[in-house]
C-alpha cells in the first residue's frame, strides 16, 4: 500500500474505531492502526485537533447511553429484523437480507440495488449506503443516503416492506 493511501486509511478508520466503543482514547487507536502496518498512525493521530475528536468520539461511544443503544440495536437485529426475514422473502422473493452481527448492520439487497444499514452514531436512527448496479456492471456505493426518521425500536413491518419495494422495483 503506498503511503498516501496508508493516511487516507488513517483518517479513515481512526473514526470508526472510536465509535465501537472499544478503545479509551488515540493512543489505543493509534496502536491498532500501527498493528495493522499504518505506520504514519503516530505521525498523523498526535495532531492536535484529529486527537481531540478521537478522544471526544471514544468518551461518546463509550457513554452508558450509547452503550445501551448499541445493545439494543444488537437485540433489535436479532428479534426485528432477523424474525420479520421469512415475512419479507414471501412478499418480495427477489430481495435478500443478510445481518452482520459482528459488524452490527445488515443488508437488504434485489437484484441491481440494495442497501447496508446500520446504528447511527449516539442515536437510536438508521442510517445507510445505497448501492446499485449500472447497466455496465459497475457498482457504486452511495454513503450515508439512507436516513430514517425514526427510531430503530419504533421500526414496524411496514417500515421494511417499504425499504424491501424500493429495491425490488
Amino acid at each position: 500500500m503506498k503511503k498516501k493511501d496508508r493516511i487516507h486509511s488513517i483518517y479513515e478508520k481512526a473514526p470508526k474505531l472510536a465509535k465501537t466503543g472499544d478503545y479509551v482514547d488515540w493512543r489505543n487507536i493509534e496502536f491498532k492502526l500501527r498493528c495493522e502496518g499504518l505506520i504514519e498512525a503516530k505521525e498523523f493521530l498526535e495532531k492536535e485537533g484529529f486527537r481531540e475528536e478521537l478522544n471526544d468520539l471514544c468518551n461518546k461511544a463509550r457513554s452508558k447511553e450509547e452503550i445501551q443503544n448499541r445493545e439494543s440495536f444488537n437485540l433489535w437485529l436479532i428479534n426485528f429484523i432477523e424474525s420479520n426475514r421469512e415475512n419479507i422473502y414471501t412478499n418480495f422473493p427477489k430481495v435478500k437480507i443478510y445481518v452482520n452481527q459482528s459488524h452490527k448492520y445488515f443488508s437488504m439487497f434485489a437484484e441491481k440495488k440494495g442497501y447496508e444499514i446500520s446504528k447511527m452514531f449516539c442515536s437510536k436512527k438508521l442510517i445507510g449506503d445505497v448501492i446499485f448496479e449500472e447497466e455496465n456492471g459497475k457498482k457504486i456505493k452511495s454513503f450515508n443516503s439512507y436516513q430514517s426518521s425514526k427510531n430503530f425500536d419504533d421500526f414496524t413491518i411496514k417500515d421494511l416492506e417499504d425499504l424491501a419495494k424500493n429495491i425490488s422495483n
